[in-house]
């Protein structure tokens, strides 16, 4: 229960609000991924904060036991969103679309214990109604590599550790049975790579699903070799491949096939972001999930990056947003006031912003506040000022230009960009 205080709301921790330099770096950041985006066909689409329960909690188990619910008057079991994927397999479903390319942010709450217990996702999905063969996952799956790279690039330097969780469902089907195959695999992905080989044959795992494990394992020798399955091996050839691919066009990256990740999720082709040793975010395939969750046959590849963990990255540290581009000074006679209002007007038509004001104090500290919002430029109206043909600007260093009338948002504009 979300109870009021005397200030604002007594939220939970990690629920804070935001500060307007922090709030203005978020912005950029998100409207930089949109515009990336865009650049290969993702639309944007708006996720709302709540849906219904089982959205987060049918097939998967992302967001465990941490989920926010709580009843609508009707009764029906409703959330905050947890998890980005099915919000948005959710909203694609209902566009009945035969393809589409989204793009998204999405907010996601989770109870735990951590800094954050409100965030977002920067997301991007492609879904189809015609079934994907491996050609076709290995394009969209570059596609979303490189429109992620493409984003993270004047930020931080990424990395990504392709994995192929397919693989393992393919071995893993061969002697376990299919309704128990994802409980399988995550015993797999909490078991150390050393162990695996162990676990298989106490299993019961024929020698092909050996063979597999061990290839991945490093122990290739040609008899082992041998006897991997011709689909496992083109799987490797096509992440070995993506690899080479990516590492050629700039994009830094390396494969991991013993990574299971997510195997909740993926069925095929997937990938890890990391900036060093710090994730930013993951995707690949996800055709098998969404099939099972909209009920008919599709083909899904998503990623999602945090948004508050690529702004924290990006910002610098002495970095202070100002509240506007130029304050308008405005004494409070009547042509005066006018007079600003006037150029007020006409300032932010040419997309300047401006902080419109009257002097009702000493001028020094009409510019001292100025300076504590870090408004760069700043103009006073007075009488002379309406009938003269210049304007005079003073600068953040103290600094008057005379500037005329007609100019004066050409003289800004390359100043403030």
């Amino acid at each position: 229960m979300i109870t009021g205080t005397s200030r604002h709301m007594d939220l939970p921790r990690g629920f804070s609000d935001v500060e307007p330099n922090r709030m203005a770096m978020l912005q950029r950041v998100e409207q930089r991924w949109f515009e990336q985006c865009a650049l290969a066909g993702f639309q944007p689409v708006q996720v709302p904060a709540v849906g219904f329960t089982d959205t987060f909690v049918t097939g998967h188990h992302a967001s465990g036991e941490r989920i926010y619910r709580f009843p609508d008057r009707r009764g029906r079991d409703l959330a905050l969103v947890s998890d980005s994927l099915p919000a948005l397999l959710r909203l694609a479903g209902s566009r009945g679309l035969p393809d589409q390319r989204l793009s998204y942010t999405c907010p996601v709450f989770r109870y735990e214990r951590k800094p954050r217990r409100h965030f977002h996702h920067l997301g991007i999905m492609e879904v189809s109604r015609v079934p994907g063969d491996s050609t076709s996952q290995l394009r969209s799956i570059r596609r979303l590599i490189e429109t992620i790279a493409a984003f993270l690039r004047p930020y931080l330097a990424a990395e990504f550790t392709i994995t192929d969780p397919g693989i393992w469902y393919e071995l893993a089907a061969q002697f376990v049975p299919p309704e128990n195959v994802s409980g399988y695999l995550d015993r797999l992905r909490r078991t150390p790579i050393r162990e695996r080989l162990p676990m298989l044959r106490a299993d019961g795992a024929p020698d092909s699903a050996i063979a597999t494990v061990a290839l991945l394992a490093g122990e290739d020798k040609p008899d082992a070799v041998s006897a991997v399955p011709a689909s496992i091996t083109a799987r490797i050839r096509n992440a070995r491949g993506l690899v080479d691919n990516l590492n050629r066009n700039g994009i830094q990256a390396i494969s991991n096939l013993n990574e299971l990740h997510a195997t909740e999720f993926h069925d095929g082709m997937a990938y890890l972001v990391r900036h060093g040793r710090l994730l930013l975010g993951d995707g690949g395939s996800y055709s098998r999930f969404a099939t099972d969750f909209l009920g008919a046959p599709v083909s899904a590849y998503a990623a999602v990056i945090g948004l508050e963990r690529i702004a924290d990255l990006a910002a610098k540290p002495d970095e202070v947003t100002s509240a506007a581009d130029i304050a308008v000074l405005a004494f409070p006679d009547s042509h005066s006031a006018e007079h600003a209002g006037q150029l007020t007007s006409s300032l932010r038509e040419h997309g300047i912003a401006v902080w419109d004001s009257v002097v009702v104090m000493p001028i020094r500290r009409h510019l001292r506040n100025l300076a504590d919002l870090n408004i760069p430029f700043s103009v006073l109206i007075g009488q002379e000022d309406v009938l003269s043909p210049v304007y005079r600007v003073r600068d953040r260093s103290g600094e008057i230009h005379t500037v005329a009338k007609e100019g004066l948002s050409h003289w800004i504009i390359p100043r403030i960009r």
